[in-house]
């Protein structure tokens, strides 16, 4: 306990939002009955040894193939995935807030008017409404409905764009009030929109939160605090922008920077 209270004091002190240290992350086993006894199946280990350490205020990108443990990583932060070595004395864990917004990469649609889908039963403040909705790039789409924000969507969604659908969802993460934002490519099938998204919603409207994004896209990797890169669900690479860019395996990634119509990474390393 005091190993604990002292870890948790040195994370408030040197202002961290989120410290891993040999963490392992997976699927607890199952108490399965047979019929003379109750066997237990093993835990499945998803992420193993997790260290990651990230401070107030940044904004992290997690880059990865499809498979590398991105996902992983994101649920690891979520809670969806157990602690498996809670117990261990060797293992610290530390999130200093429990309030997160999440967007992911399906985006959710509630039955209601798009205005209810972005303040999903919060308090409304018009002037962050509509720095949200600017920041998402909504504005255009509410000028050419009808009924504009109060246009009644289903959860099919099936009366608005794939696009829309994941701009709202985004609005909905932006504008609730939370410490941390994690952001799971949720704006992958908006390509057009992503530069001036990524600057207004999470470059400037959150500058002040810690945010956490997975992406395929490379063009703003320059503006992160830290970049991490998954393999095997293992963190390959931790580092600021001007490390990973000086890694000569990672060259293709920055070349793309400068061709943005490729839209799948390559982390690869040479042959």
């Amino acid at each position: 306990m005091e190993i604990f209270i002292t870890f948790i004091l040195y994370s408030i002190a040197n202002n961290i939002a989120i410290d891993f240290k040999k963490c392992d992350f997976g699927i607890k086993g199952e108490e399965i009955r047979t019929k003379d006894e109750f066997k237990k199946t093993e835990d499945k280990v998803l992420l193993k040894e997790l260290d990651l350490t990230i401070k107030n205020g940044y904004l992290m990108a997690i880059l990865g193939e499809t498979g590398s443990g991105k996902t992983c990583l994101i649920n690891s932060l979520l809670r969806n995935l157990e602690l498996l070595n809670r117990n261990s004395p060797d293992k610290s864990y530390y999130i200093f807030s429990n309030n997160i917004s999440y967007a992911c990469q399906a985006p959710w649609i509630m039955n209601g008017t798009i205005h209810d889908n972005i303040i999903f039963y919060g308090n409304f403040d018009k002037e962050k409404y509509n720095q949200v909705v600017n920041a998402c790039q909504l504005d255009k789409d509410f000028e050419n409905l009808k009924h504009g924000d109060f246009t009644e969507i289903g959860s099919t969604g099936n009366n608005i764009s794939g696009g829309q659908r994941a701009r709202i969802a985004l609005a909905r993460a932006i504008y609730k009030d939370a410490d941390i934002y994690l952001f799971d490519d949720p704006i992958s099938s908006v390509d057009s929109y992503i530069s001036k998204i990524f600057h207004q919603a999470r470059v400037n409207l959150l500058k002040d939160k810690t945010r956490i994004f997975v992406t395929h896209d490379t063009r703003n990797l320059k503006y992160s605090s830290r970049v991490i890169v998954m393999n095997h669900f293992e963190i390959e690479f931790n580092g600021n922008y001007k490390q990973f860019s000086g890694k000569e395996e990672y060259k293709d990634i920055i070349d793309e920077q400068s061709h943005p119509e490729k839209k799948e990474l390559k982390l690869c390393k040479n042959d």
